[in-house]
């Protein structure tokens, strides 16, 4: 069986524990579906969330010992988890979003002082996250499709960026969700993984990092430590770069062009993958041997 938090409200909450001071102006839970039986599962550890709910959360503040982390919004649209309902998880698609997360670490413990420099380096006295994330769910057949697309900007130095077009059969997807990978150990969790993977199919990928600051601070540092300016730099790291991919010129001329106009101009960089058809993800680790059937399997490009 299943229970149903219909609502769930806080509001002007305010805790303090020795040197913490908590306070959450907002934060509600609706529709959210889980185990019958949460009371004795949570006392025991582990239990199922069918469904998230619409979660909301507004002006969380934490102060302790000078430093402080606070969050504007977060909110996360009602995503089902697991089949409480019939043989499969229904189309949905849901919206995840964080706004103004912000660390402000104290400048008064000496044990950050070289963290308080780098940001002022940047032109920055916190560091600021704010983050995006839309998914579509899909049944088709007997897999499920999803499609999403996500962005994190670290304020003032530069924003991640992804895409991604995955299909998992519904019984490995229902195994993922129902595994708890927090009480094993990486390798064997590493190995679980590997067994569902002829079950998650690779339709499309993409990643790619837009500079704003963070590449001119980095260079910038190797600039004054090692005395060579930004063009310097980036011929060494070229240099480099061609005397590890000698063996593999195909991947050598894909890597190497975009990522020194990179180094040199900053701006975007976007590495993505595209199968002519859909890639199971247990047929990757072979592929690594030969990086010139692997780009051409893949369909990997590399731009700036």
């Amino acid at each position: 069986g299943v229970f149903r938090l219909n609502t769930f409200l806080v509001e002007g909450m305010r805790m303090n524990d020795e040197n913490v001071d908590i306070f959450l102006g907002r934060m509600s839970i609706e529709d959210m579906v889980m185990d019958d039986q949460i009371l004795d599962t949570v006392i025991n550890g582990g239990f199922s969330v069918y469904r998230t709910g619409e979660i909301v959360i507004n002006d969380l503040d934490i102060e302790a010992e000078g430093s402080r982390i606070s969050l504007e919004q977060f909110s996360m649209s009602n995503i089902p988890l697991l089949p409480y309902e019939g043989a499969s998880i229904p189309d949905y698609d849901s919206e995840f979003t964080l706004e103004k997360f912000t660390i402000a670490l104290s400048p008064y413990d000496p044990t950050l002082a070289e963290y308080h420099i780098m940001l002022n380096m940047l032109g920055i006295n916190d560091i600021t996250i704010n983050a995006n994330s839309i998914a579509s769910h899909r049944n088709v057949g007997n897999r499920y499709r999803q499609i999403s697309t996500g962005d994190i900007e670290l304020v003032g130095l530069g924003t991640f960026e992804t895409y991604g077009d995955l299909e998992y059969l519904k019984p490995t997807y229902h195994m993922i969700n129902q595994s708890n990978f927090e009480n094993i150990e990486p390798d064997q969790a590493l190995l679980m993984l590997s067994s569902l993977g002829g079950g998650i199919f690779i339709n499309s990928l993409e990643l790619s990092y837009s500079d704003n600051g963070l590449m001119d601070y980095a260079l910038s540092l190797a600039g004054q430590t090692s005395g060579m300016t930004r063009g310097d730099i980036a011929d060494m790291t070229v240099m480099m770069m061609q005397a590890e991919l000698m063996q593999y010129p195909d991947l050598a001329n894909m890597v190497i062009p975009p990522l020194e106009q990179f180094i040199k101009r900053g701006g975007r960089l976007v590495v993505s993958i595209e199968p002519t058809v859909s890639l199971p993800i247990i047929s990757l680790p072979p592929l690594m041997s030969s990086p010139a059937e692997a780009i051409n399997v893949l369909g990997l490009r590399v731009s700036n």
